[in-house]
């Protein structure tokens, strides 16, 4: 008897998908043919051709138009019941919830990021695209108003970011090893001469600067005028200020203190650029009544009330740890 031919291949069938080797080899021929384009686009023609002729029967059109109500229907349905939830406290509280852990979730941020590169990318291959986005850059640029905003948003960026103790280190060290670099300093350079350029090239600039310099040589002049006539009225009247720098190079620093009307209290750090010294917060100067201090000093051993004693050791040890 011989057996049908579609039930040998069903049974032929059966045996080869048991093997692995087979599955690995189907699989990589079904991946190869989705990787294809040309088998890509036949598929492609395939499928619009049938839906072509599907659309040419009445039923067909009948049952895609009762489809597409239907899912119209549903999509209306959720929208009411998202409406009535999203009223609801607990939904909205629930929901917050679901988008912070996503946020905060490090593997679903990347996927987010990965996506968002690749439509990127394929966008960016349209010249038009390209076109429209270099025009809305320059129009960005071009527009001072907008230019303003960005530069204001930046420095408040920085600003808080310099709150941060490890981003002003990471900052200084950065400015360091780039400072070595000689391309980088003439660029710096380079930089601040354009910049010195584009200020001086505003006459409204170049009047403010020159008025800023008449004005603070006007006060230098006034400052030399006033101590020339101290000076002269001191002369007439026989009057000189005393000189104590003899007496105070002998004194030492913790002398000075003990004796020093005032205590100063200030930060004192040094500057990223320059190394120079610069005070940073407030002085607070607390005052101090040195007279208790003058009259106990000088300040001896008799008065202090102590007893001196000289230790020594015994003949019998070797060794004196005193």
């Amino acid at each position: 008897m011989k057996v049908p031919k579609f039930v040998y291949m069903k049974y032929y069938m059966q045996k080869r998908r048991k093997d692995k080797n087979h599955r690995k080899t189907e699989t990589h021929r079904k991946k190869s043919q989705r990787d294809d384009p040309d088998i890509r686009q036949k598929e492609r023609q395939r499928e619009l051709a049938s839906k072509r002729e599907a659309r040419k029967n009445e039923d067909f059109k009948k049952q895609n138009l009762l489809l597409k109500e239907k899912l119209e229907r549903i999509k209306i349905i959720k929208g009411l019941k998202q409406k009535r939830s999203r009223k609801d406290e607990n939904y909205r509280r629930a929901e917050a919830e679901s988008k912070k852990s996503q946020r905060e979730n490090y593997d679903l941020r990347q996927i987010e990021r990965q996506r968002e590169l690749v439509a990127k990318r394929e966008v960016r291959k349209d010249k038009n695209y390209r076109r429209a986005e270099a025009e809305s850059k320059k129009s960005r640029r071009e527009n001072s108003d907008l230019r303003q905003m960005e530069r204001h948003r930046e420095f408040v960026a920085k600003k808080e970011a310099r709150k941060n103790e490890n981003f002003k280190r990471n900052e200084t060290e950065k400015k360091k090893i780039a400072r070595q670099d000689e391309n980088y300093r003439k660029h710096e350079s380079e930089r601040d001469f354009h910049r010195k350029q584009e200020y001086r090239s505003h006459p409204e600039n170049l009047e403010n600067e020159r008025l800023k310099k008449q004005s603070s040589r006007q006060k230098n002049l006034d400052k030399d005028r006033f101590n020339e006539k101290t000076n002269k009225s001191t002369k007439r009247k026989n009057i000189d200020f005393t000189d104590h720098e003899k007496d105070l190079k002998k004194r030492r620093t913790h002398e000075e203190r003990l004796l020093s009307l005032r205590i100063p209290f200030m930060q004192i750090r040094q500057l990223p650029r320059g190394g120079q010294l610069s005070v940073k917060g407030n002085v607070v100067n607390v005052p101090v009544e040195v007279q208790p201090t003058i009259n106990s000093l000088p300040h001896t051993l008799e008065k202090s009330g102590t007893i001196s004693v000289k230790l020594k050791k015994k003949l019998e040890f070797k060794k004196c740890d005193f």
